[in-house]
């Protein structure tokens, strides 16, 4: 089985007057500072995400 990343997946609009940032995703173990994938969708901020670490965007992904 090939490498899975772990990440957590938030709803949270902002009330900003934009849905570009209603959902973020962060790795497993998140720590302040690290990479936050932001997006219109679930989907949007996990692409974001895996694209700011440099990882393939068919990287598996493993919501928690």
């Amino acid at each position: 089985m090939g490498y899975v990343m772990k990440v957590q997946v938030r709803h949270d609009p902002p009330d900003i007057g934009t849905n570009a940032y209603d959902w973020r995703a962060v790795q497993e173990l998140y720590q302040p500072g690290d990479r936050i994938g932001w997006g219109k969708t679930r989907e949007d901020a996990i692409k974001d995400l895996l694209d700011q670490l440099g990882m393939d965007p068919d990287t598996k992904v493993e919501v928690l």
